[in-house]
């Protein structure tokens, strides 16, 4: 039988007494976390979502006032879970080294019409800040282009895209 955690309230201040805070809301809160979480996302994304929120918790520290009750940490817990689920198949469907090697049905063919006439750069661009969600700056750098030239190219390539799905609607 699953603990009553609704009321369990750790109350936090920014301070290393508010990180010994965070680190025992996770050590007390952890399981049942996971486990509530388990049902919709499976085992192993749950304990990703949890272990990845209180991380970053302690790495920006949850903000004047905060109250860590159980429901607050479920719900910022379910959202990230559900947050890389949705990115997890976004990435799938668009990691591909070229458009025109996916084979995944209706919605990659039509993808794939979209991504038509795109450049290996503008493909990279796409790929790096959209899919992998680097920042501008690891993704010029990536490419050894400066932040302004990526930032053109993937505003043109995302306009043709969006031009091309207004055509086919």
């Amino acid at each position: 039988m699953e603990p009553n955690l609704s009321n369990d309230t750790h109350e936090v201040d920014g301070s290393d007494t508010s990180r010994d805070q965070i680190a025992h809301a996770y050590s007390t809160l952890c399981e049942s976390l996971i486990e509530r979480l388990r049902s919709t996302f499976g085992r192993t994304a749950a304990e990703d979502a949890v272990n990845e929120f209180f991380l970053r918790l302690m790495r920006i520290g949850p903000g004047d006032g905060k109250r860590l009750t159980f429901s607050y940490l479920y719900v910022c817990c379910r959202r990230l879970a559900a947050r890389t689920a949705c990115q997890s198949r976004t990435h799938q469907l668009l990691a591909q080294e070229s458009p025109a090697h996916c084979e995944h049905g209706e919605e990659t063919e039509s993808l794939t019409a979209l991504l038509q006439g795109v450049t290996r750069v503008e493909w990279d661009v796409i790929r790096l800040t959209v899919v992998d969600g680097l920042t501008y700056e690891q993704a010029a750098a990536s490419l050894g282009i400066s932040i302004s030239t990526l930032m053109g190219i993937r505003q043109r390539s995302i306009s043709r895209i969006r031009d091309r799905m207004g055509r086919s609607l």
